[in-house]
């Protein structure tokens, strides 16, 4: 069965994903998940993690209304005989079938915000065995996160599209940085960058000065910027997410923050090159642990998670 996305993904003007490769991503998602049902002898599986109904609607489908929730404001139901189902309260269902689900082949299946029919619905629907994505009673647990460690090739351009534009809403704020302005102050300058763009900030690490070396995650507190600043983010869009730091030094870079530098560069280098498929996470470790030792910093890939 298609699965039919009657759209192409438009940002600003700009085609990022054709209409065509658009319900390729959803087909072979599709199909993917229906052959998971079936070799785990299921009739259908209810999704309501929001990383999960982005990956399966190809990021055409954000949820979230409280922003930190795992899960939003509708559910998504799959059956092994090829439905799909979203499953909402009427106070959610115009916005959600004008903005989300409109260019999308699910059936909605609609109740009274007072009378959360989910979980018996989905058990109606797909008639026996049946597995979520949070724990409920009734339903199996399902783990999808191996359907989506592989990225379809329009899910990389996608995340392409997410990089460089954060990258560009970063570097807009280091050009802006002055000396004197506050962690906040920086925080916020992120934000608004970010937003603008339609990127969802999930992470701010914005510190200043000697708390970038006393602390791995240094979350703001209102320091003043004196000499030495980073902006330490990640960002999501269509469920997919990014992460990158940045640094800025006014004045002469002293040579051991340079060397420093260096080192880390040459540490992150080694282990770019030593992932590969069937790499294994001690092996990384280990790689991690010798290219620390020599560059001059031998236990220091004890000290935070790479």
């Amino acid at each position: 069965m298609s699965t039919r996305i009657r759209k192409s993904l438009i940002v600003d003007g700009e085609t990022v994903v054709s209409e065509s490769a658009w319900n390729a991503e959803l087909d072979a998602k599709h199909n993917q998940l229906v052959e998971w049902l079936r070799a785990e002898n299921l009739d259908g599986i209810l999704l309501k993690r929001n990383e999960n109904i982005a990956w399966l609607t190809g990021g055409a489908v954000q949820l979230r209304v409280l922003t930190p929730n795992e899960t939003g404001v509708a559910s998504l139901l799959v059956t092994a005989k090829d439905a799909r189902y979203y499953l909402t309260t009427a106070n959610e269902a115009p916005r959600l079938h004008d903005e989300e689900f409109g260019g999308l082949d699910f059936e909605p299946v609609i109740f009274p915000w007072y009378a959360d029919d989910t979980a018996e619905t989905a058990l109606r629907l797909s008639r026996d065995q049946v597995a979520s994505d949070t724990p409920m009673p009734g339903f199996a647990h399902a783990n999808l996160f191996p359907l989506r460690a592989s990225l379809q090739p329009t899910e990389i351009t996608r995340l392409r599209w997410l990089g460089a534009h954060t990258g560009a809403a970063v570097t807009e704020v280091l050009q802006n940085l002055k000396k004197g302005m506050t962690e906040f102050e920086m925080e916020a300058q992120v934000a608004q960058a970010l937003l603008s763009r339609g990127i969802l900030p999930s992470v701010y690490l914005m510190a200043a000065d000697e708390r970038i070396f006393k602390y791995k995650h240094a979350a703001a507190r209102g320091k003043k910027l004196e000499k030495y600043g980073m902006l330490n983010l990640c960002a999501r869009r269509w469920g997919l997410s990014v992460s990158i730091t940045r640094f800025a030094h006014f004045g002469a870079l002293p040579a051991d923050l340079e060397a420093k530098f260096h080192a880390a560069a040459q540490v992150n280098a080694a282990l770019l090159d030593a992932t590969r498929v069937g790499a294994t996470s001690a092996e990384l470790f280990r790689v991690a642990k010798e290219a620390y030792a020599r560059e001059g910093f031998s236990g220091d890939e004890q000290m935070h998670q790479q």
